[in-house]
């Protein structure tokens, strides 16, 4: 799942829309559009807005999640 999924997911999952989130971010529909065609994705510096938004940790919405590492 890509960030853009991601935030698609979190997105229905909590009932809100691209159209509330791009008000929130200060972005137009049509940047929103360009992260869910794949031509663009959301800057790295939009993401903890999005995440706060959301109600979510940048790490949830990032492609690779950090863990500690398993004990043998």
């Amino acid at each position: 799942m890509n960030t853009i999924d991601k935030i698609n997911y979190y997105l229905a999952k909590q009932g809100k829309n691209g159209a509330g989130l791009c008000a929130y971010l200060g972005v137009s529909n049509g940047v929103y559009s360009q992260w869910n065609t794949g031509r663009t994705s959301p800057r790295k510096s939009k993401l903890p807005l999005i995440a706060e938004y959301l109600g979510v940790t940048v790490e949830d919405l990032s492609l690779i999640h950090i863990s500690e590492p398993t004990r043998r």
